[in-house]
């Protein structure tokens, strides 16, 4: 897949962009919110110094054709509510796994399933990827819903535990696959 330059996708209420260095406020708006991280695996964020070197390491890795994500905006605000980004491409299997996070002011409004289906679709349109996964935490219902409601399934074979944040925690594998154009 190409990251560089990463497209700009629009849907009924987001604009999924690359982030620029101009989004760190927003970032760090949710980034620093334990509820926000609680499932994921980086701890909440102390400074806006460290959004800023994070967002550092994206700006160089769009330039360098390597993964980086999608800054979630939100057409109303006009700002930076979440990310969501292509992990693990796999290009001689054509597979690839999703990562996303947003802004707790924003959840249970659908805007996450809105992002993905539009990630999935341009990835099954414009690349080569064939599946598409993505690792939830089994303590984590609401981002399995959020899997479901994607149109991903639950892959029964598909569970690993990792070490994460200094615990051990339990993963299910949720998947999607291109379909077939007969």
């Amino acid at each position: 897949m190409n990251y560089s330059p990463l497209p700009i996708l629009e849907t009924e209420h987001l604009i999924l962009r690359p982030i620029t260095m101009d989004d760190a406020a927003a970032i760090f708006a949710y980034a620093q919110d334990p509820k926000v991280s609680r499932f994921l695996s980086w701890e909440p964020s102390t400074s806006i110094e460290q959004v800023k070197e994070t967002i550092e390491r994206w700006l160089t890795h769009y330039e360098e054709n390597r993964q980086a994500p999608w800054g979630i905006v939100d057409k109303d605000s006009n700002k930076v509510i979440g990310t969501i980004d292509v992990r693990n491409h796999d290009v001689d299997h054509h597979t690839a796994e999703i990562g996303y996070c947003l802004s707790q002011g924003y959840w249970g409004r659908g805007l996450m399933v809105e992002a993905i289906k539009c990630v999935l679709d341009y990835l099954f349109a414009e690349t080569d990827i064939f599946e598409i996964s993505a690792f939830v935490r089994t303590d984590n219902p609401q981002s399995q819903r959020v899997c479901e409601k994607s149109g991903m399934h639950k892959d029964p074979g598909g569970t690993k535990q990792e070490y994460i944040k200094g615990a051990a925690v339990d993963l299910e594998r949720w998947v999607i696959r291109k379909k077939s154009s007969d």
